[in-house]
């Protein structure tokens, strides 16, 4: 992002968030870069020959071979369909991809979509983690506040403070003073 904040010429001190710069960048995030280069593969494979092996592997289930126990290794075909999945394209999807055109427009038009609704997700957070933060210093600066508030009413040790009508002395124990946490 430093690299476009230079070209843009866009300050650090600016502070504008990531996916600000992108957006006047007219730049799309790695993940979707990567998921449309994932789908442009099985719209190949789909118009490929039946009898090629690219097709087979994309399409068959392996039989009579158990996979080990434990966490798999992805294999592409897997991550292919994982990414149909989440775009909503993982039932007609061979018969889509037969159209190289109409594949073309639905995914771009599917990775957009999901790419607006990950930024919009990450302005969100950070606006929420944002407040959060800015909560949680105010009350630390109003605490500190009240303690050297307090501290400054409360007289030194062994002086004593005089008013017209009452005297109070440093000696004696002020319940109020006693629930305050000590001096930091």
């Amino acid at each position: 992002m430093r690299c476009l904040q230079i070209i843009l010429g866009i300050s650090v001190r600016e502070k504008q968030r990531n996916t600000d710069v992108r957006a006047k960048a007219s730049i799309e995030t790695v993940e979707t870069i990567i998921r449309k280069i994932r789908l442009r593969w099985p719209d190949y494979v789909a118009r490929m020959e039946p009898h090629r092996i690219p097709r087979q592997l994309l399409v068959c289930k392996f039989e009579g071979r158990k996979r080990s126990v434990g966490s798999q290794k992805l294999r592409w075909v897997n991550v292919v369909m994982r990414e149909l999945k989440k775009c909503n394209l993982n039932k007609d999807w061979m018969n889509i991809a037969q159209h190289c055109a109409k594949w073309r427009s639905i995914t771009d038009a599917v990775v957009t979509e999901l790419n607006e609704k990950a930024e919009k997700r990450e302005k969100m957070e950070k606006d929420k983690r944002r407040k959060e933060t800015r909560e949680r210093k105010y009350q630390i600066r109003l605490t500190y506040s009240v303690l050297n508030l307090v501290a400054r009413l409360q007289p030194k040790q062994g002086r004593s403070c005089q008013s017209p009508t009452e005297t109070w002395s440093s000696n004696s124990r002020d319940p109020l003073l006693l629930s305050l946490p000590p001096k930091l």
